[in-house]
């Protein structure tokens, strides 16, 4: 449900929600576990960023369809942050036009990777080098498929080389 990245950058599908505080919560979960029963498992699968669901209607008969409103804010990333020593957090979920979004000072990155999935969007991937430096990668709808492969391609290229270089200098 989650990953975490040299101890300093946490991967999850949406968000963080109000309900975890520490990582050891996220570690504590038991499997098999009840995804709609399991407050740290709902808030994985189903918290936004309160700014991306101002326009959302949250009327009662939405909320039981969405498990309960599911949000958090900069506060809340900022004290998770810190309870942690975690930098940045990356997230999925939201599906996003320009297929990505950076918030809260740009520790929190937001992916969405299906492109052309809603409304002519583009689509995102990450990648987070050896220094954790984030880099996000947008595909538009001008990209053609051997577009993106070069893109992957020469960042492997790219990686391998420096690796190489590295190794040959000891």
């Amino acid at each position: 449900m989650a990953a975490l990245i040299e101890n300093k950058i946490l991967c999850v599908h949406s968000g963080i929600g109000n309900n975890i505080n520490f990582l050891e919560e996220l570690a504590s979960v038991k499997k098999p576990y009840n995804p709609y029963k399991n407050e740290i498992i709902l808030d994985l699968l189903w918290s936004s960023p309160i700014e991306y669901i101002e326009n959302e209607d949250y009327s009662v008969e939405n909320n039981i369809k969405k498990f309960k409103k599911r949000t958090y804010d900069e506060t809340i990333v900022t004290e998770f942050f810190k309870n942690n020593n975690v930098s940045y957090l990356i997230r999925t979920h939201s599906a996003l036009e320009s297929g990505s979004d950076k918030i809260y000072n740009e520790k929190v990155f937001s992916i969405y990777s299906s492109r052309n999935s809603h409304n002519n969007n583009n689509a995102s991937i990450i990648i987070v080098n050896k220094f954790l430096k984030i880099e996000q990668k947008i595909f538009t709808l001008k990209n053609t498929k051997n577009d993106i492969n070069s893109i992957l391609i020469n960042e492997m290229a790219v990686k391998k080389f420096s690796s190489s270089s590295k190794s040959k200098d000891k």
